[in-house]
Protein backbone atom coordinates (compact mmCIF):
# COMPACT_ATOMS: atom_id res chain seq x y z
CA UNK A 1 0.00 0.00 0.00
CA UNK A 2 1.17 2.95 -0.76
CA UNK A 3 2.31 5.72 1.38
CA UNK A 4 0.00 9.19 1.23
CA UNK A 5 2.56 11.97 -0.02
CA UNK A 6 -0.03 14.64 1.41
CA UNK A 7 -3.46 15.07 3.57
CA UNK A 8 -5.15 18.17 3.31
CA UNK A 9 -8.28 19.62 4.71
CA UNK A 10 -10.77 22.34 4.34
CA UNK A 11 -14.57 22.76 5.20
CA UNK A 12 -16.78 22.60 2.52
CA UNK A 13 -20.50 22.41 2.36
CA UNK A 14 -20.52 22.19 6.26
CA UNK A 15 -18.29 18.95 5.83
CA UNK A 16 -14.73 18.49 6.67
CA UNK A 17 -13.29 17.30 3.15
CA UNK A 18 -10.33 15.31 3.02
CA UNK A 19 -8.24 14.32 -0.29
CA UNK A 20 -5.23 11.76 0.46
CA UNK A 21 -3.30 11.68 -2.84
CA UNK A 22 -1.53 8.32 -3.55
CA UNK A 23 1.10 9.75 -5.68
CA UNK A 24 3.67 6.85 -6.00
CA UNK A 25 0.63 4.65 -7.48
CA UNK A 26 -0.85 7.28 -9.23
CA UNK A 27 -4.02 6.76 -7.30
CA UNK A 28 -6.51 10.09 -6.03
CA UNK A 29 -8.73 8.89 -3.10
CA UNK A 30 -11.55 11.29 -1.77
CA UNK A 31 -13.38 10.97 1.98
CA UNK A 32 -14.83 12.65 4.78
CA UNK A 33 -12.39 13.74 7.60
CA UNK A 34 -14.31 13.42 10.94
CA UNK A 35 -14.19 16.17 13.11
CA UNK A 36 -11.83 15.64 16.56
CA UNK A 37 -11.67 17.57 19.36
CA UNK A 38 -7.87 19.43 20.24
CA UNK A 39 -6.01 17.77 23.18
CA UNK A 40 -2.65 19.11 24.77
CA UNK A 41 0.21 16.94 23.94
CA UNK A 42 4.00 17.40 25.60
CA UNK A 43 6.73 18.74 23.36
CA UNK A 44 8.27 15.39 22.23
CA UNK A 45 4.91 13.47 21.53
CA UNK A 46 3.81 17.24 19.17
CA UNK A 47 7.00 16.96 17.29
CA UNK A 48 6.37 13.16 16.20
CA UNK A 49 3.09 14.19 15.43
CA UNK A 50 4.37 16.88 12.55
CA UNK A 51 5.47 13.94 10.02
CA UNK A 52 4.36 10.63 9.44
CA UNK A 53 7.53 8.63 8.07
CA UNK A 54 7.14 4.98 7.41
CA UNK A 55 10.00 3.51 5.59
CA UNK A 56 11.90 6.47 6.25
CA UNK A 57 10.05 8.74 3.99
CA UNK A 58 9.34 12.41 5.32
CA UNK A 59 5.38 12.78 4.67
CA UNK A 60 4.21 16.60 6.15
CA UNK A 61 0.83 16.37 7.42
CA UNK A 62 -0.77 19.84 6.81
CA UNK A 63 -4.24 20.90 8.27
CA UNK A 64 -6.25 23.97 7.36
CA UNK A 65 -8.01 25.96 9.88
CA UNK A 66 -11.43 24.25 10.75
CA UNK A 67 -14.91 25.67 11.20
CA UNK A 68 -15.90 24.25 14.91
CA UNK A 69 -19.27 24.89 14.09
CA UNK A 70 -19.67 22.32 11.10
CA UNK A 71 -20.51 18.41 11.97
CA UNK A 72 -19.76 15.55 10.26
CA UNK A 73 -22.30 13.00 9.51
CA UNK A 74 -21.45 10.00 11.95
CA UNK A 75 -19.59 12.08 14.46
CA UNK A 76 -22.06 14.61 16.23
CA UNK A 77 -21.64 15.04 19.53
CA UNK A 78 -23.74 13.93 22.05
CA UNK A 79 -24.43 14.07 26.02
CA UNK A 80 -26.59 11.40 25.66
CA UNK A 81 -24.42 8.46 24.77
CA UNK A 82 -25.66 6.42 27.22
CA UNK A 83 -28.85 6.30 28.89
CA UNK A 84 -27.74 7.11 32.83
CA UNK A 85 -25.06 9.27 34.11
CA UNK A 86 -22.53 7.03 35.09
CA UNK A 87 -19.10 8.05 35.15
CA UNK A 88 -17.31 7.48 31.31
CA UNK A 89 -14.01 5.87 30.31
CA UNK A 90 -12.51 6.40 27.17
CA UNK A 91 -9.83 4.47 25.61
CA UNK A 92 -7.78 5.51 22.59
CA UNK A 93 -5.91 3.22 20.06
CA UNK A 94 -2.44 2.39 20.62
CA UNK A 95 -1.41 -0.62 18.92
CA UNK A 96 0.84 -2.88 20.68
CA UNK A 97 0.51 0.28 23.49
CA UNK A 98 -2.65 -1.69 24.92
CA UNK A 99 -0.08 -3.15 27.17
CA UNK A 100 0.24 0.35 28.49
CA UNK A 101 -3.54 0.98 28.82
CA UNK A 102 -3.64 -2.22 30.50
CA UNK A 103 -1.24 -1.10 32.73
CA UNK A 104 -3.26 2.06 33.49
CA UNK A 105 -6.40 0.24 33.85
CA UNK A 106 -5.16 -1.81 36.28
CA UNK A 107 -4.38 0.73 38.39
CA UNK A 108 -7.94 1.97 38.16
CA UNK A 109 -9.62 -1.33 38.46
CA UNK A 110 -7.83 -1.28 42.20
CA UNK A 111 -9.06 2.81 43.15
CA UNK A 112 -12.06 2.73 41.36
CA UNK A 113 -15.21 0.67 41.07
CA UNK A 114 -15.06 0.43 36.89
CA UNK A 115 -18.43 -1.50 36.85
CA UNK A 116 -20.08 1.96 37.59
CA UNK A 117 -18.50 3.12 34.57
CA UNK A 118 -19.62 3.46 31.14
CA UNK A 119 -17.01 2.95 28.57
CA UNK A 120 -16.00 3.90 25.14
CA UNK A 121 -12.94 2.34 23.29
CA UNK A 122 -11.50 2.50 19.74
CA UNK A 123 -8.74 0.41 18.26
CA UNK A 124 -6.33 -1.22 21.06
CA UNK A 125 -9.05 0.78 23.58
CA UNK A 126 -11.80 -1.13 22.47
CA UNK A 127 -10.20 -4.10 23.12
CA UNK A 128 -9.47 -2.80 26.73
CA UNK A 129 -13.17 -1.65 26.87
CA UNK A 130 -14.52 -4.87 26.62
CA UNK A 131 -11.90 -7.01 28.80
CA UNK A 132 -12.45 -4.54 31.35
CA UNK A 133 -16.78 -4.87 31.07
CA UNK A 134 -16.41 -8.69 30.99
CA UNK A 135 -14.06 -8.56 34.62
CA UNK A 136 -11.44 -10.93 32.58
CA UNK A 137 -8.42 -10.70 34.41
CA UNK A 138 -6.08 -8.33 32.61
CA UNK A 139 -2.60 -10.29 33.89
CA UNK A 140 -4.51 -13.52 32.12
CA UNK A 141 -4.87 -11.33 29.19
CA UNK A 142 -1.34 -10.22 28.90
CA UNK A 143 0.20 -13.50 29.35
CA UNK A 144 -2.57 -15.22 27.02
CA UNK A 145 -1.10 -12.55 24.36
CA UNK A 146 2.22 -13.67 24.90
CA UNK A 147 1.46 -17.53 24.46
CA UNK A 148 -0.67 -16.87 21.12
CA UNK A 149 2.42 -14.82 19.56
CA UNK A 150 4.81 -17.95 20.58
CA UNK A 151 3.08 -20.09 19.17
CA UNK A 152 2.48 -18.42 15.77
CA UNK A 153 6.27 -18.02 16.32
CA UNK A 154 5.99 -14.16 15.22
CA UNK A 155 9.32 -13.27 16.16
CA UNK A 156 10.95 -15.51 13.08
CA UNK A 157 8.52 -14.33 10.58
CA UNK A 158 10.54 -11.58 8.46
CA UNK A 159 7.11 -10.13 8.08
CA UNK A 160 6.61 -9.87 11.58
CA UNK A 161 2.99 -9.03 12.58
CA UNK A 162 1.86 -8.32 9.19
CA UNK A 163 -0.76 -10.38 8.09
CA UNK A 164 -1.32 -12.58 10.97
CA UNK A 165 -2.28 -9.84 13.51
CA UNK A 166 -6.10 -9.66 13.09
CA UNK A 167 -6.68 -13.76 13.12
CA UNK A 168 -4.44 -13.67 16.31
CA UNK A 169 -6.66 -11.03 17.86
CA UNK A 170 -9.87 -12.93 17.11
CA UNK A 171 -8.45 -16.04 18.82
CA UNK A 172 -7.11 -14.27 21.50
CA UNK A 173 -10.50 -12.64 22.24
CA UNK A 174 -11.93 -16.04 21.78
CA UNK A 175 -10.38 -17.83 24.70
CA UNK A 176 -10.45 -14.97 26.76
CA UNK A 177 -14.55 -13.64 26.49
CA UNK A 178 -16.87 -15.07 28.40
CA UNK A 179 -20.02 -17.03 26.77
CA UNK A 180 -22.22 -14.17 28.19
CA UNK A 181 -19.37 -11.11 27.29
CA UNK A 182 -22.02 -9.33 24.90
CA UNK A 183 -24.84 -9.61 27.91
CA UNK A 184 -21.94 -8.29 30.45
CA UNK A 185 -21.46 -5.35 27.67
CA UNK A 186 -24.69 -4.27 26.81
CA UNK A 187 -25.81 -0.89 27.43
CA UNK A 188 -22.75 0.33 28.82
CA UNK A 189 -19.85 -0.49 26.41
CA UNK A 190 -19.62 1.52 22.47
CA UNK A 191 -16.57 0.26 20.08
CA UNK A 192 -16.17 3.17 17.13
CA UNK A 193 -15.08 2.42 13.73
CA UNK A 194 -14.54 3.85 10.49
CA UNK A 195 -17.11 3.31 8.18
CA UNK A 196 -15.43 3.18 4.70
CA UNK A 197 -15.75 4.38 2.26
CA UNK A 198 -17.14 7.62 3.49
CA UNK A 199 -14.58 7.74 6.63
CA UNK A 200 -16.90 8.98 9.44
CA UNK A 201 -16.61 7.50 12.41
CA UNK A 202 -20.14 5.12 14.05
CA UNK A 203 -19.98 3.47 17.04
CA UNK A 204 -21.09 0.13 17.15
CA UNK A 205 -23.18 -1.36 19.76
CA UNK A 206 -25.87 -2.85 20.86
CA UNK A 207 -24.35 -6.44 20.34
CA UNK A 208 -26.31 -9.22 19.56
CA UNK A 209 -24.44 -11.93 20.66
CA UNK A 210 -20.66 -12.88 21.77
CA UNK A 211 -19.56 -13.80 18.33
CA UNK A 212 -21.19 -10.17 17.02
CA UNK A 213 -19.18 -8.70 19.73
CA UNK A 214 -16.13 -9.48 18.79
CA UNK A 215 -16.38 -8.53 14.91
CA UNK A 216 -16.88 -5.33 16.34
CA UNK A 217 -13.37 -5.22 17.74
CA UNK A 218 -12.25 -6.63 14.79
CA UNK A 219 -13.78 -3.91 12.70
CA UNK A 220 -12.48 -1.23 15.43
CA UNK A 221 -8.87 -2.21 15.60
CA UNK A 222 -8.81 -3.24 11.68
CA UNK A 223 -5.43 -1.59 10.16
CA UNK A 224 -6.28 -2.04 6.55
CA UNK A 225 -4.15 -4.90 4.82
CA UNK A 226 -1.76 -4.94 7.69
CA UNK A 227 -4.36 -7.05 10.03
CA UNK A 228 -4.88 -10.08 7.44
CA UNK A 229 -4.16 -9.03 3.95
CA UNK A 230 -7.82 -6.94 3.88
CA UNK A 231 -8.00 -3.45 3.14
CA UNK A 232 -11.62 -3.51 5.10
CA UNK A 233 -13.75 -5.53 7.54
CA UNK A 234 -17.19 -6.33 7.15
CA UNK A 235 -19.37 -6.05 9.92
CA UNK A 236 -23.34 -6.08 9.90
CA UNK A 237 -22.91 -5.41 6.38
CA UNK A 238 -21.06 -2.79 6.64
CA UNK A 239 -16.86 -2.18 5.67
CA UNK A 240 -14.82 -0.65 8.20
CA UNK A 241 -11.57 0.08 9.57
CA UNK A 242 -9.50 1.41 12.43
CA UNK A 243 -11.13 3.74 14.92
CA UNK A 244 -8.38 5.60 15.67
CA UNK A 245 -7.33 6.23 11.59
CA UNK A 246 -8.12 10.17 12.10
CA UNK A 247 -6.82 10.10 15.67
CA UNK A 248 -3.26 8.94 14.12
CA UNK A 249 -3.42 12.04 11.48
CA UNK A 250 -4.74 14.70 13.07
CA UNK A 251 -3.04 14.24 16.69
CA UNK A 252 -5.59 14.28 18.73
CA UNK A 253 -9.14 11.84 19.84
CA UNK A 254 -12.32 12.19 18.34
CA UNK A 255 -15.55 13.88 20.02
CA UNK A 256 -16.79 10.37 20.51
CA UNK A 257 -14.40 9.14 22.47
CA UNK A 258 -13.94 12.67 24.40
CA UNK A 259 -17.61 13.22 24.52
CA UNK A 260 -16.90 16.83 24.66
CA UNK A 261 -14.80 16.81 27.64
CA UNK A 262 -16.89 14.29 29.78
CA UNK A 263 -15.07 11.38 29.16
CA UNK A 264 -12.08 10.29 31.00
CA UNK A 265 -9.62 9.83 28.47
CA UNK A 266 -6.67 7.02 29.14
CA UNK A 267 -4.24 7.48 26.23
CA UNK A 268 -0.34 6.23 26.33
CA UNK A 269 0.29 9.53 24.03
CA UNK A 270 -0.42 11.66 27.80
CA UNK A 271 2.67 9.85 29.40
CA UNK A 272 5.39 12.31 29.63
CA UNK A 273 7.71 9.89 30.86
CA UNK A 274 7.00 7.07 27.84
CA UNK A 275 9.69 7.00 25.01
CA UNK A 276 8.32 6.00 21.86
CA UNK A 277 8.99 6.83 17.92
CA UNK A 278 6.06 6.95 15.59
CA UNK A 279 5.74 3.59 14.10
CA UNK A 280 6.43 1.73 17.39
CA UNK A 281 2.77 0.95 17.62
CA UNK A 282 2.74 -2.17 15.42
CA UNK A 283 6.17 -3.08 16.30
CA UNK A 284 6.92 -6.95 17.55
CA UNK A 285 7.66 -6.92 21.64
CA UNK A 286 9.50 -9.23 23.82
CA UNK A 287 7.48 -10.47 26.64
CA UNK A 288 10.02 -8.28 29.42
CA UNK A 289 9.10 -5.05 27.08
CA UNK A 290 5.29 -6.00 27.36
CA UNK A 291 5.75 -6.56 31.16
CA UNK A 292 7.66 -3.24 31.31
CA UNK A 293 4.97 -1.01 29.33
CA UNK A 294 2.21 -2.61 31.86
CA UNK A 295 4.47 -1.24 34.45
CA UNK A 296 4.70 2.39 32.64
CA UNK A 297 1.10 2.58 32.35
CA UNK A 298 0.73 1.52 36.39
CA UNK A 299 2.99 4.41 36.95
CA UNK A 300 1.62 7.27 34.96
CA UNK A 301 -1.57 6.11 36.83
CA UNK A 302 -0.28 5.99 40.01
CA UNK A 303 1.20 9.87 38.68
CA UNK A 304 -1.86 11.22 37.29
CA UNK A 305 -4.03 9.60 40.94
CA UNK A 306 -1.74 11.65 42.99
CA UNK A 307 -2.45 15.09 41.33
CA UNK A 308 -6.22 13.84 41.48
CA UNK A 309 -7.21 14.26 38.02
CA UNK A 310 -8.35 10.71 37.98
CA UNK A 311 -11.12 11.76 40.40
CA UNK A 312 -12.53 15.36 38.59
CA UNK A 313 -13.80 12.02 36.11
CA UNK A 314 -14.34 9.34 38.43
CA UNK A 315 -14.17 10.48 41.80
CA UNK A 316 -17.67 9.18 42.68
CA UNK A 317 -16.72 5.63 41.85
CA UNK A 318 -13.73 5.33 44.43
CA UNK A 319 -13.02 3.10 46.70
CA UNK A 320 -12.98 3.56 49.96
CA UNK A 321 -9.84 2.36 51.94
CA UNK A 322 -12.02 -0.47 53.64
CA UNK A 323 -12.99 -1.69 50.58
CA UNK A 324 -9.84 -1.95 48.86
CA UNK A 325 -8.89 -3.91 52.33
CA UNK A 326 -10.88 -6.56 51.81
CA UNK A 327 -10.01 -6.59 48.38
CA UNK A 328 -6.20 -7.00 48.91
CA UNK A 329 -6.13 -9.39 51.43
CA UNK A 330 -7.57 -12.65 49.35
CA UNK A 331 -5.14 -11.60 46.75
CA UNK A 332 -2.62 -11.51 49.08
CA UNK A 333 -3.49 -14.96 50.27
CA UNK A 334 -3.62 -16.10 46.36
CA UNK A 335 -0.38 -14.78 45.84
CA UNK A 336 1.03 -17.17 48.59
Amino acid sequence: MASPSRLSCQVLSGRQYCRLRMSHCGIKYTGYAPKTTPRARNARTRAAMDTFSPSGMSVPIIFSKRDDSSETEGTKLSSNAFDNNMPILGIAGGGIFFFWEVGVLKYLQENYRLKETDIIGVSAGALCAVLVACNVNLDRAVRKAYDISIEADIWNRSGGLAGIWGPLVRQWLEELLPEDAHEMCASRVKVIATKFPRMNLEYLDDFESREDLINACMASVHIPFFLDGNGTYSYRGGQFIDGSLWDFFYGSNSGLLTLDGQSCIIDYFMDDQLEFSRMDFIKVLTFDTVKDLVKSGYSYAERTDAKGLFDEKLGSVRKGQVRKLLEYMPRKVLAL
